[in-house]
This record gives C-alpha cells, sequence and structure tokens, in this order.
C-alpha cells in the first residue's frame, strides 16, 4: 500500500494568546450564562431550565434565507436585551451592534501597528 494514502487528519485550530484582562472580559459572559441557568435550575427546577435552553438553542440556530446576515433580534427580543426595534437590529451586521465591540486594546493595537500584537504575528 502506498505511504500517500491514508485518513484525513483533523486540522490544528489555530491558537490565539490572549491577555489576562482579555480573558476575563471574554469569559464573564459565559460565567453569567452559567450562573443564571443555575439560578433558573435552583429556582424553578431542571424542567424549567431545560426548556429556556432549548427555546434559546431554537432561537439562535434560526438564520436567514439567502445572503441576508443575522442579527438574533428574535433571541435578544426573548431575552429582553433591547427596549426598541429599529431597522439597524434587523438589518445591522454583528459589528455595528453596540453590545459587541472589540477589546479596547485591540483597537489601539490596530491603531499603532495596523494588527494585533500576538506571539503569532511578532514571529515568536
Amino acid at each position: 500500500m502506498s505511504s500517500e494514502i491514508g485518513l484525513l487528519r483533523p486540522q490544528a485550530r489555530e491558537e490565539r494568546l490572549m491577555h489576562p484582562v482579555e480573558f476575563i472580559q471574554r469569559s464573564a459572559p459565559r460565567q453569567e450564562e452559567a450562573a443564571r441557568m443555575n439560578n433558573i435550575r435552583s429556582t424553578h427546577g431542571l424542567g424549567a431550565a431545560t426548556e429556556v435552553a432549548l427555546t434559546e438553542v431554537t432561537l439562535l440556530g434560526s438564520r436567514r434565507l439567502g445572503a441576508l446576515p443575522t442579527s438574533n433580534t428574535l433571541y435578544h427580543a426573548y431575552r429582553g436585551n433591547f427596549t426598541e426595534l429599529n431597522p439597524s437590529d434587523v438589518y445591522g451586521l454583528p459589528e455595528h451592534d453596540p453590545n459587541v465591540q472589540p477589546a479596547p486594546r485591540a483597537l489601539v493595537e490596530k491603531q499603532f501597528h495596523g494588527h494585533e500584537l500576538t506571539m503569532k504575528t511578532l514571529g515568536l
């Protein structure tokens, strides 16, 4: 058998080094979500927590047809994350979402250096 034939190997995921503060900022929403689900589970039981989680996964999984970007408007309405609905919520891109902004450190690095400074971009 030829040595060229073989199974495909999984591609290595690109690892990105993060500053500790950036790691804390990025992991805070997951910790808040875990605390919220734990609160629902302890207050109303496992059935209520399962129903809420299933509803949120369903709402986040619904996508638009074609090439239109999704803004997860129905999910945000379900969670009560905004008080009014405007056209930018429906047709806006994720980078225009005021709730999702890049880290200040990344903005400064892109301004001064043209890219984020990580060990990979520095060649180390």
